[in-house]
């Protein structure tokens, strides 16, 4: 472990792959926690989303273009978006190792990428200085979700200026149904009657948009990493 870099007490939430991708660029590996007791399926797509994260990390310096750069990112968010709408966060740090031993001394620095997956309604949020916010016990990911909702609408308006994000680029295509179509609706409902999200309703509510507001952006700050 390099001392000048304690290990992190804390997760950040990566709700983005654009959050993710600088920190796989980075590293030179990776490790990871995942959940104990999860359907098959679940579990499929978090070996899926590990094995892209390491795939790319084992390539990223042969990726030049913007256009690759942005469809790593973007490949990698479409994991994390599958993961939350499945009741799951994804969260990450960077350990900063040291690799001894050689002909010198002192060590090579050795980034570790740490990603660990929990189930949303078992996370305890707190800020950047480490003040609790609040925890997510019994809520169904509801803080998480917000939280997750907010960064991509975020994401998405610095990358299409001025245009309302499409529910339908968020989720699975034809949307969800059942219990989890409901708690995305009040979810998104409630962003709206908080004045953090503009929502622009159509008659079919997965071709609905949303924009982040003033506000909204504004309860992003405290919680970015």
């Amino acid at each position: 472990m390099d001392p000048s870099y304690p290990v992190p007490r804390k997760l950040n939430i990566i709700a983005t792959g654009h959050q993710l991708w600088p920190m796989v660029q980075e590293c030179v590996a990776t490790s990871y926690v995942l959940p104990d007791y999860m359907p098959e399926e679940d579990e499929d797509l978090m070996v899926e989303f590990l094995d892209m994260v390491k795939d790319y990390g084992d390539i990223s310096e042969d990726l030049h273009s913007v256009r690759e750069h942005r469809d790593a990112a973007k490949a990698l968010g479409e994991y994390i978006s599958q993961l939350g709408q499945r009741n799951y966060f994804v969260g990450a740090y960077m350990r900063r190792l040291l690799l001894t031993g050689g002909v010198t001394r002192e060590g090579s620095p050795w980034p570790e990428l740490h990603i660990e997956i929990h189930p949303g309604d078992h996370a305890h949020l707190v800020d950047k200085s480490g003040k609790p916010m609040g925890t997510t016990a019994g809520a169904v990911s509801r803080e998480v979700g917000r939280l997750l909702f907010l960064r991509w609408l975020d994401q998405y308006g610095s990358e299409h200026p001025g245009e309302p994000a499409s529910l339908s680029e968020f989720f699975p295509e034809g949307g969800l149904s059942g219990h989890p179509e409901v708690l995305w609706r009040d979810l998104i409902r409630g962003l709206r009657n908080d004045g953090l999200i503009l929502c622009f309703e159509s008659l079919e509510f997965w071709s609905s948009s949303a924009t982040l507001t003033d506000r909204g952006r504004a309860e992003l700050e405290p919680r970015q990493p």
